[in-house]
């Protein structure tokens, strides 16, 4: 998204929270299509393997192929055909099924020659399994957004304490309001480290509890993957930080030339 730097606190914000509604819409719809496909093969009818050579044992081979294809469609217009999926993934139903399901019951779907009841099992708890990821990604959506609408009013104030700072401190103000503005700042600076700290122990707490690698990205790094910052909150307090130690070594300079005046 570019501009973004060139945007306020407050506008900054609701782009983060723009991000993730829009991750919490997808998400919602990937676990909603993957429920469909699980309605749909829940209803398809297979039949156990059958060893006998006779019309009913190719009958039985001719109907587990034709299954094959009948998953793979029903996975084609349910979870392959959410709005996003081109942009999001962009991937053949090889791939996808690869990604989602992996190796062996990728294998059944893609290279089996049937579908017998065993591999609707082990798909049905494959299905279950992306539809139970979803879930708990979709927790992990609320609690970032409600992380972040936590942090919104106290950062977007003090961005605006600040803001207000900066102006009244370059007018011919008496040094005793000079005086009382570096104060504020050592305030706003402590604020800030303080927000910084508390979003920084949200996140790692969100990480041991989905039990995320240490190497491996982070929910902020994956919800904010199009913005040009993985930690838009944190930047923006550590540019006010930023921004308030120059305001005091303004009012700093201000200062010693009034008392040398």
């Amino acid at each position: 998204m570019t501009g973004l730097a060139d945007r306020s606190p407050p506008e900054r914000i609701e782009c983060a929270l723009d991000a993730i509604d829009r991750e919490d819409s997808r998400t919602t719809a990937e676990r909603d299509a993957m429920q469909a496909f699980r309605d749909r093969i829940s209803d398809l009818s297979v039949k156990s393997p059958t060893t006998e050579f006779s019309p009913v044992a190719v009958t039985s081979a001719t109907d587990r192929t034709r299954a094959v294809r009948t998953v793979r469609n029903q996975y084609e217009s349910t979870v392959m055909a959410v709005p996003h999926y081109e942009e999001e993934y962009d991937e053949s139903y090889t791939e996808h099924v690869h990604q989602e399901f992996g190796p062996d019951v990728a294998t059944i779907l893609v290279h089996g020659s049937g579908f017998e009841r065993r591999h609707k099992q082990a798909l049905l708890a494959a299905v279950r399994e992306s539809i139970a990821v979803r879930e708990k990604l979709l927790e992990t959506l609320q609690a970032e957004r409600a992380s972040v609408t936590a942090l919104q009013k106290p950062v977007c104030s003090l961005a605006r304490d600040l803001e207000n700072i900066e102006t009244a401190s370059v007018a011919d103000e008496p040094v005793q309001l000079l005086d009382g503005y570096r104060s504020r700042l050592d305030i706003l600076k402590k604020r800030c480290h303080e927000l910084i700290e508390r979003r920084q122990s949200e996140m790692v707490d969100k990480r041991r509890e989905l039990r995320l690698p240490i190497s491996g990205p982070d929910i902020p790094t994956y919800v904010y993957s199009d913005l040009p910052v993985n930690y838009p909150v944190i930047k923006i307090l550590t540019e006010l930080i930023e921004t308030a130690a120059t305001a005091r070594a303004t009012l700093e300079t201000r200062l010693s030339q009034r008392s040398q005046a």
